[in-house]
């Protein structure tokens, strides 16, 4: 959220708590939003890299887009969770498109990506880049079952 609407919201604070206003975050920055709600963790080795998104209940890897550019990965996917002849009493995860854009330590290997998706975890390995010359480049996606 940013800093001009932390401000509006000052005045009212005393009447509204803290969760009256999450409740509208999500039509002020959407993007950061989206963001949240997809986490991510980075394992760095020597000369390598494993970022980890966990991302539960994609059926198909086909809906998910993932670029890797430079030093920035950017994920992009739909997730659609509904049972039918049933009412959503509780939310605690979104429906819907989401993106996360995550920014890398340093340059990685654009030709040299692999990415998997088991269990819920979409697990990227990269490898960092030695030259400067790169181009953004789409990554196949395998899906493993069990």
């Amino acid at each position: 959220m940013d800093r001009d609407m932390m401000e509006w919201m000052k005045p009212f604070q005393k009447t509204f708590d803290q969760d009256f206003f999450r409740n509208f975050n999500h039509l002020f920055d959407n993007n950061e939003q989206q963001n949240k709600n997809v986490k991510v963790n980075l394992y760095e080795g020597h000369n390598e890299m494993l970022c980890i998104v966990f991302l539960p209940g994609i059926e198909n890897v086909e809906d998910i887009s993932l670029t890797v550019h430079l030093n920035t990965i950017e994920i992009k996917g739909k997730l659609d969770v509904q049972f039918d002849n049933f009412t959503l009493t509780q939310k605690e995860f979104d429906n819907g498109d989401f993106k996360r854009t995550i920014q890398l330590p340093y340059v990685v290997r654009e030709d040299k990506v692999d990415a998997t998706y088991r269990n819920g975890l979409l697990i990227i390995h990269l490898y960092k880049q030695m030259s400067s010359k790169q181009n953004e480049h789409r990554i196949n996606i395998k899906h493993i079952d069990e």
